[in-house]
């Protein structure tokens, strides 16, 4: 057998320790979607294992660009509006409220 071609990895069981909050969401999740936590685990590790990273800055923010010129707001805006958010998380770690 050539095992440069194949592999198999075999588990009979996985304990994974969570904090009780993350199991709670985990159990809420479940139920809305009607999985056995095996099944979902699976799905999970399948999705992040396929998943290809960003092969450069500008793929990986090609949807944010694309949203801006859909939303018709000019750079001049987009400045503004980033200038107000940096003000109030500015005021906001200050300690004070808008």
């Amino acid at each position: 057998m050539d095992t440069a071609a194949s592999a198999t990895v075999t588990l009979e069981s996985v304990e994974v320790r969570l904090s009780p909050d993350l199991a709670r969401r985990l159990s809420e999740r479940l139920r809305e979607i009607g999985q056995e936590p095996d099944v979902y685990l699976a799905g999970l590790l399948e999705k992040d294992l396929s998943a290809k990273p960003p092969s450069s800055l500008a793929e990986l923010f090609a949807p944010v660009q694309a949203e801006f010129r859909a939303s018709g707001m000019t750079e001049d805006q987009l400045d503004g509006f980033l200038d107000e958010l940096r003000e109030e998380v500015r005021h906001e770690k200050a300690g004070g409220a808008k």
